[in-house]
């Protein structure tokens, strides 16, 4: 009879199951990781720095499907548009850190005061924006009014009371987005116009 010591193939074949499952858990770390950076990435690309809400390109992306999604099942979608009033005032009179402050400090404020589908975005500079579906006229005055008041009785660190002037306005079936950000823009300016810390709706 002839005996064979099969050890080393043995031990060759533990090596390369041991090397397989490491390669295999390699790829699985590199994949979460690449993943975790790819969401890093679109959080980057979707948010606004300073105050941590949406950013005006998110804004956009959502105004858009939602509005298809509007046409297509009639459903009521509103538009927001708020400023904060003299804003450039805070950042004369208080300097540039108290004015980020008031603007991270006027998002939690909205923040606290809309639903969780309803989608709040900073516009540019001191402007942002607020995208609410399923609201009718009067719930949307309600709101509006409410956002107002929440703001104007809010005691801002370093700075005290500021105030912010709303411009609402409903999507009506067939406009384009051009048309119902113009709406809402022409609002905004009646209440400025008609003395700020107020809503103007159309």
């Amino acid at each position: 009879s002839v005996r064979t010591d099969i050890t080393p193939i043995k031990e060759a074949e533990e090596v390369l199951r041991r090397s397989k499952e490491e390669l295999e858990q390699m790829v699985r770390d590199q994949t979460a990781e690449l993943r975790e950076r790819g969401e890093a990435l679109q959080k980057l690309a979707t948010t606004d720095p300073l105050t941590g809400i949406a950013n005006r390109r998110k804004f956009n992306e959502t105004l858009e499907n939602e509005i298809q999604r509007a046409q297509r099942h009639d459903i009521p979608l509103a538009l927001i548009l708020m400023d904060i009033d003299h804003f450039k005032k805070v950042n004369d009179t208080h300097g540039h850190p108290a004015g980020d402050s008031v603007l991270t400090e006027f998002a939690r404020i909205i923040e606290a005061n809309i639903r969780v589908n309803d989608l709040f975005a900073r516009w540019g500079g001191e402007e942002f924006i607020l995208l609410v579906p399923h609201i009718d006229a009067e719930n949307l005055r309600l709101l509006t009014n409410k956002l107002c008041r929440e703001v104007e009785k809010f005691p801002f660190t370093n700075v005290g009371t500021v105030t912010c002037s709303l411009g609402a306005t409903s999507y009506q079936p067939g406009e384009t987005i051009q048309e119902l950000i113009a709406r809402m823009d022409c609002a905004l300016y009646m209440a400025k116009q008609n003395g700020r810390n107020r809503v103007e709706q159309l």
